[in-house]
């Protein structure tokens, strides 16, 4: 699959007959249709399985936000999506997230200083910047801020869920039990 970037902020379009939406909509759609044949398949009867993990994605671009949450949610990733990083901060501190998918350039602050913040409360869960800042500089900063990977927009469809993937089964191995809040009675 071929998508092509005409600019920042405009629409991503598929080199083809199809548009942006229905490409992913159908991506998702097949993703699922093969979880309902497989549950017919053993016996069982189709239900919602439960998502593999929770993504918290902040990209100020709308729609960076829906290819994310379109590509990711296709492959039972649960995904919430933020535009800004207070935004982020805030659902950072209140909801239990897998990983953190952070764009470099927000609106408020910059992707380095919203990894910065949520290093200070959570300093477990996974950040991967998902972003169009492809210098080596850019990538030295995003690591020193506390995110374990980067990618450079616009990766692959297969590139950023395998990095996801990886991203979260790593976690999962280095912190097998996860707290969500502790507090005394």
């Amino acid at each position: 699959m071929l998508i092509v970037r005409e600019g920042w902020g405009e629409r991503l379009q598929k080199i083809g007959e199809r548009n942006f939406r229905g490409v992913f909509r159908d991506y998702a759609l097949s993703r699922r249709l093969v979880g309902v044949i497989q549950a017919f398949a053993f016996g069982g009867f189709p239900i919602a399985p439960f998502p593999k993990a929770r993504i918290l994605c902040t990209e100020d671009d709308s729609d960076t936000r829906a290819f994310v949450k379109y590509v990711l949610g296709g492959e039972g990733y649960e995904v919430v999506t933020a535009e800004h990083g207070a935004e982020a901060l805030r659902l950072a501190q209140t909801q239990s997230f897998d990983l953190f998918l952070v764009d470099s350039w927000l609106p408020g602050m910059s992707g380095d200083e919203l990894t910065q913040k949520i290093r200070e409360f959570n300093s477990t869960t996974p950040i991967l910047f998902y972003t169009g800042a492809a210098h080596d500089s850019d990538k030295e900063s995003a690591r020193a801020s506390g995110a374990q990977g980067y990618l450079v927009k616009p990766s692959g469809v297969d590139e950023l869920i395998h990095e996801v993937a990886r991203l979260i089964a790593e976690a999962k191995i280095a912190f097998p039990v996860k707290v969500i809040h502790a507090t005394r009675s």
